[in-house]
């Protein structure tokens, strides 16, 4: 009996100890690529992850606001940007690399205008310029009510001198991407990005619908 209650003590310990060990070595050693690399790191590792993707889907929130979305985007320029209010469509942008077609559906108005013309920062031309445009600037650990413990990538574009905020897990996956346009920032909760989903051709071209006001500021 006392042998019994001897080896169920010397048992006991050792799983007392092995739970010490485990907890330091988890303490010690880096739980996450993220907690050891620097900001050019993390950025290469960001564009690895884009090297020899061609099309993307990102479905979002766009803040605390009750706007959501889904956007397709042509990494050569094409995009299609589907905006949801209170889970109705709200409005539709979709562009082909030459032209852009802001359809409202509620207003049953579409504005056609040219690319050149359009705002250049945003979601829907930040992963096509990302490569060519933006270099990384500073690399942080911040806490976020928005989304919990973050590692921050700021990166800056080269032309227009924007600085943009992405927002990474420990495994480095973009979990938010925030812009700050005339002091405002544009904050979107990335919820699923899909690399090289399968697109139509025609997919990033707008069908003009029946009866809508077509305002055509292409020319």
């Amino acid at each position: 009996m006392a042998t019994y209650k001897l080896k169920k003590q010397l048992y006991f310990w050792k799983f007392i100890w092995a739970t010490i060990v485990i907890t330091f070595i988890v303490g010690v050693i880096p739980s996450s690529k993220a907690n050891s690399l620097d900001q050019k790191q993390v950025f290469e590792k960001i564009l690895d992850k884009l090297s020899g993707v061609k099309t993307l889907k990102i479905n979002f929130n766009l803040g605390k606001s009750r706007y959501s979305g889904i956007l397709f985007v042509d990494l050569t320029g094409k995009y299609r940007l589907e905006l949801k209010k209170d889970s109705k469509t709200d409005r539709i942008i979709v562009s082909n690399g030459k032209k852009v077609w802001n359809y409202s559906p509620f207003e049953k108005k579409v504005v056609i205008s040219s690319l050149e013309t359009e705002e250049s920062s945003g979601l829907q031309n930040f992963f096509a310029q990302f490569s060519k445009d933006f270099a990384p600037i500073s690399y942080t650990k911040e806490l976020s009510s928005e989304l919990g413990s973050n590692y921050i990538l700021k990166v800056k574009s080269n032309s227009t001198n924007q600085v943009v905020k992405i927002f990474l897990t420990e495994q480095l996956d973009i979990k938010g991407v925030e812009f700050e346009n005339d002091g405002k920032p544009t904050f979107y909760k990335i919820l699923k990005i899909e690399y090289n989903p399968k697109i139509k051709k025609n997919f990033f071209e707008f069908k003009i619908p029946r009866g809508i006001e077509v305002i055509d500021l292409s020319n």
